[in-house]
């Protein structure tokens, strides 16, 4: 007797909807489209780290409207994106992070922008070591809520 081998398949990372007529990501009326999956690949991944962003990929990092990275780049010293001769902005790493800084204090742990201003004024360096501690926190927490749902799950 012959047993059939099992393969399992490595989990799907994305499934597009494509047209056979066009081969890109499009709504045609000619063909029915096909599901085209994209599965993960079994090593790690290398983040794509660019080197500027627009405003509008910041404001989705940061799940705010363009406008109010617009504003606190108003209300804010230390957020300084560069600009091209059309105006438009690009933010660098360091501009994103000390837009992680301006989120936490206003959004997350409810300070006022002049609240905000007056704490990155008086004690900035305290002020990013105790943003970065809590995100640290914040991982070893979701790690140890994952951890033990592994465990639950092989006690069943």
């Amino acid at each position: 007797m012959t047993e059939k081998l099992r393969t399992t398949k490595p989990p799907v990372r994305a499934a597009f909807l494509l047209c056979p007529v066009h081969s890109r990501s499009k709504k045609c009326k000619d063909e029915q489209p096909k599901i085209i999956y994209i599965h993960a690949m079994p090593y790690k991944e290398k983040e794509i780290v660019k080197q500027y962003y627009s405003i509008s990929e910041v404001a989705r990092m940061f799940n705010v409207s363009n406008s109010l990275i617009r504003y606190w780049e108003k209300e804010f010293d230390i957020l300084q994106p560069r600009k091209n001769r059309k105006g438009d902005r690009f933010f660098t790493i360091k501009d994103i992070e000390h837009l992680k800084i301006i989120y936490t204090l206003v959004k997350e742990r409810g300070y006022t922008l002049k609240g905000a201003r007056k704490k990155l004024k008086e004690n900035k360096e305290d002020t990013i070591r105790n943003i970065e501690m809590s995100e640290s926190l914040k991982k070893v927490r979701q790690f140890l809520l994952e951890l033990k749902e592994q465990l639950d799950k092989m006690d069943d």
